[in-house]
C-alpha cells in the first residue's frame, strides 16, 4: 500500500474557512483564510475589487496589490486575519448588511472563467445565509 502522510500538528487557533459580512459594513477574512490563500504578510498592501451579480445575489471578491480607482483597502495586522470596509459597495448595490450579516462559504474561481481579468475571485452567495439563518431561528 502507498500512503502519503503529512503531519498535522495540534494548533490552538480556530480553523474558520469562510468570509464574514458584518452588520457594520465590513468583510472579514479570518486568519486561517488569509494563511490558506497566501495573503499573510501582505495585508497592508492589499486591496479588493468587488463585483455584484444582482440576479444571482452573488458577490465576487478579488484581491489585488494594485491600488487603483474603485478598489477597497484591506486592513489587517500581521498577526491576525484581515478586514475591509465596503459600505459604498453595499450602498451602490442596495445591499443591507444587517439583513445578510453572517459567515459565508465561498467558491474560488479563475477570473477568466467568469469573464473578469486578473487574479482568482472568491464568490459568496448572499441568499444562502438568509435561508440558513431563517431555518435555524425557527428551530
Amino acid at each position: 500500500m502507498n500512503y502519503t502522510f503529512k503531519e498535522t500538528p495540534n494548533t490552538r487557533g480556530k480553523i474558520i474557512d469562510s468570509i464574514t459580512l458584518t452588520g457594520n459594513d465590513y468583510l472579514s477574512f479570518p486568519t486561517f483564510f488569509v494563511e490558506k490563500h497566501k495573503l499573510k504578510g501582505i495585508q497592508d498592501k492589499l486591496y479588493l475589487r468587488m463585483y455584484y451579480d444582482k440576479e444571482k445575489s452573488a458577490v465576487a471578491i478579488q484581491f489585488t496589490t494594485s491600488k487603483t480607482h474603485g478598489t477597497y483597502p484591506v486592513n489587517g495586522p500581521e498577526k491576525y486575519g484581515a478586514t475591509c470596509k465596503i459600505k459604498s459597495f453595499l450602498l451602490n448595490n442596495e445591499i443591507e448588511s444587517s439583513k445578510y450579516a453572517g459567515k459565508f462559504d465561498y467558491e474560488k474561481v479563475n477570473a477568466q472563467d467568469i469573464g473578469l481579468e486578473g487574479e482568482p475571485v472568491f464568490i459568496i452567495k448572499l441568499a444562502s445565509i438568509t435561508k440558513n439563518s431563517a431555518e435555524e431561528s425557527e428551530m
